[in-house]
């Protein structure tokens, strides 16, 4: 038992040194590299489970020259769960302090990639700002005119725990322009809960597609990314071929994926794996399960057996049947 015990602990202290060199390694990526459109960092380097952002409004949108700040909470196994989203300043577009219901956030684990980082999640809650909210969980959407008017009020918003104005944090951590202008795209869409958003031609909602280019990262692969060294998984993942049936002229033919590498595969070494048993208490149920189906096979063959061959009846001797006509011979005598 103590074994056990020993050995879940050092498994739980290996996957949270995996999450914190993961998290970090973002940090110093979005660090090296800023973008002119947000700025993210966590609290306390020491528990970097909490982030603070500030994000600026999209241009040609009623949240232009905005500047929003919010949190995120990043879970104990990050990246192999998602996160929570906040927004703290009054924005008309999603409610302040309320989780937002995103596939990229806790609301929806079962969406959740671990190829996606901080900079997909942020690239994609600024993209989905001018989007209708159409009755989305923790959705708004106000009026025009009350948007634009908190958009001028927000640079001036002090976050308590920054002791920071979002015009301050802007202007000291965002550039003019994007440092890296050839960073690839988003690994896969990423859209709010509730169902397809209705079709718009603007300008926006093509910025908003382009910036969620997808791609795909089966979990082995996501599991390496998260504990060798090197780039984050959602900032060195290449774009996606084209998925037209052509491109540039030329006809795209897809090979489909190898199947020793396919996802199939990996869920059934891995639910074999997991059945092992690794305590006595699992190989007693493991051996009164064989047991059972055992006796379970046992009966399956007799019934067989019966089915095929069927036991005959009793034949009746000549002694009885004489003593039968004896006394069928004696009744008719009464």
């Amino acid at each position: 038992m103590n074994a056990n015990r020993h050995t879940q602990g050092n498994r739980s202290l290996t996957s949270r040194a995996q999450s914190i060199a993961r998290i970090l390694r973002e940090q110093r990526e979005m660090a090296s590299h800023p973008s002119s459109h947000w700025y993210a960092a966590p609290i306390d380097l020491d528990d970097p489970y909490e982030w603070h952002f500030t994000l600026k409004g999209p241009d040609d949108t009623d949240f232009q020259g905005g500047m929003y700040h919010g949190r995120i909470l990043l879970p104990q196994d990050y990246p192999f769960s998602p996160p929570s989203l906040y927004l703290l300043t009054p924005n008309g577009r999603f409610e302040v302090g309320k989780k937002i219901c995103l596939s990229a956030s806790s609301y929806h684990p079962e969406l959740w990639q671990p190829a996606w980082g901080i900079r997909t999640i942020l690239e994609a809650l600024r993209a989905f700002f001018p989007t209708p909210g159409d009755g989305a969980i923790r959705s708004l959407d106000w009026d025009p005119h009350i948007r634009r008017k908190i958009a001028k009020e927000s640079g001036g918003w002090v976050c308590p725990v920054c002791k920071k104005s979002n015009r301050e944090i802007i202007e000291s951590n965002c550039p003019a322009h994007d440092t890296d202008t050839e960073r690839p795209p988003a690994p896969c869409p990423i859209k709010f809960s509730h169902e397809q958003q209705p079709n718009n031609k603007s300008n926006t909602t093509a910025e908003m597609a382009n910036a969620t280019t997808t791609s795909t990262l089966t979990e082995p692969a996501a599991t390496e990314a998260a504990a060798a060294p090197g780039p984050s998984p959602a900032l060195s993942a290449s774009p996606a071929p084209p998925t037209g049936p052509s491109s540039g002229g030329h006809r795209v033919r897809r090979r489909p994926p190898s199947l020793h590498r396919g996802p199939v595969v990996w869920q059934l070494i891995k639910s074999f794996r997991d059945s092992v048993p690794r305590t006595r208490l699992d190989l007693l149920a493991c051996g009164l399960d064989c047991l059972m189906l055992f006796l379970l096979g046992c009966v399956v063959v007799l019934l067989i057996e019966l089915m095929w061959s069927p036991p005959l009846a009793p034949k009746m001797g000549s002694g009885q049947s004489g003593g039968a006509g004896a006394g069928l011979g004696a009744i008719d005598e009464l």
